[in-house]
């Protein structure tokens, strides 16, 4: 899967790291079938496409939730046209299948939710109200053995996102299990 991975890192435009799509693929491959993986934020499908890779293995679903709203953060400007790349690379990946596509925004999607979640991949928008919202609202379905990722907790390019972690953190609920470049993978206490 290596090989496949790689690929994906060179033709697919991201800000995901390597290791970084490993470990997506490793948590997804375990997610047992029929259950569903959620990512918050997909922009142009690297990371969707690892998780739907993984998800293949024992037939888990990855709902991949991302409006595509127009802004620029970081210098980096979002729009629509990001949606149309998504599209494209799930195809040339051949995941279109496991991925079910929500282009409407988190909290929106959130309102009607009403499945578990085996895993969550929190790489929405970053600023502290967005994350806190979107972990608060999506963490409650994640049960079990179920784990949350967040992109985005190291180094502080996201204070927000940053602040966060370390208020759910001492809250005691969660618990960072595993840590890898910039995220950081929590599981209830």
């Amino acid at each position: 899967m290596s090989d496949v991975l790689l690929d994906i890192m060179a033709k697919v435009k991201g800000h995901i790291s390597f290791d970084e799509l490993e470990l997506l693929f490793a948590m997804a491959s375990e997610c047992p079938s029929g259950s569903n993986i959620v990512e918050l934020g997909s922009y142009r499908a690297r990371s969707t496409c690892a998780l739907a890779l993984g998800a293949k293995e024992l037939g888990a679903v990855v709902w991949a939730v991302d409006h595509h709203p127009t802004y620029e953060i970081g210098g980096t400007q979002y729009s629509m046209e990001d949606n149309q790349a998504y599209y494209a690379n799930l195809a040339n990946y051949g995941v279109g299948d496991v991925v079910k596509t929500i282009n409407l925004p988190a909290n929106h999607v959130w309102s009607v939710w009403l499945d578990d979640i085996a895993l969550l991949f929190i790489d929405g928008l970053h600023e502290y109200e967005a994350v806190h919202r979107d972990f608060h609202l999506w963490s409650t379905f994640v049960r079990g053995s179920g784990l949350v990722a967040m992109h985005d907790t190291a180094f502080d390019y996201h204070p927000g996102v940053t602040k966060l972690l370390n208020e759910v953190l001492a809250e005691g609920e969660w618990a960072v299990v595993k840590v890898v470049d910039s995220i950081s993978v929590l599981k209830r206490v």
